[in-house]
């Protein structure tokens, strides 16, 4: 039992589901979405209207943690798709894979990243509020990636 414990404390990563992030306003960067605006855009909160109207042209970053899915790392570790989320889960718990937490990343162009599992990571790229089913996952956000860097920062 104390062993089963240890393992959950030592699995455990950050849940990123509350964490705020600094939003961007300067028009050469990428604009930081947090989950808790994720959620307030998917929810149709009129308070977040204004970021609705930009995501069309604009190049966001969201914070998460990188999924394997409908394909195993290479080689080289690398990934040219993989489902973002909040909580990575732990050895007891995998993570939950609700539409609302899950945003299915393709990198553009076959490019591919790096997986990092269990390591926090911001993803830039574009994003889409449009939802979008593979197989057995619904994701409510589809985005195609431009850039996905290790998360060194919770600000």
């Amino acid at each position: 039992m104390v062993a089963a414990a240890a393992l959950i404390v030592v699995s455990m990563r950050p849940d990123l589901r509350n964490t705020r992030f600094f939003h961007t306003a300067v028009e050469t960067e990428a604009m930081t979405i947090d989950w808790s605006t994720l959620y307030r855009l998917n929810q149709k909160d009129p308070t977040v209207d204004y970021i609705r109207a930009l995501l069309p042209t604009a190049t966001v970053r969201i914070p998460g943690y990188m999924i394997a899915f409908e394909e195993t790392p290479d080689n080289n570790s690398e990934v040219t798709q993989f489902l973002l989320v909040p909580d990575p889960g732990n050895w007891l718990h995998p993570p939950h894979l609700d539409p609302g937490d899950v945003v299915f990343v393709r990198l553009k162009g076959g490019a591919k990243a790096r997986f990092l599992a269990r390591t926090a990571v911001w993803v830039e790229g574009k994003l889409s509020l449009s939802p979008v089913r593979k197989g057995e996952i619904e994701a409510a956000y589809p985005m195609w990636a431009s850039d996905v860097q290790e998360l060194n920062d919770t600000k």
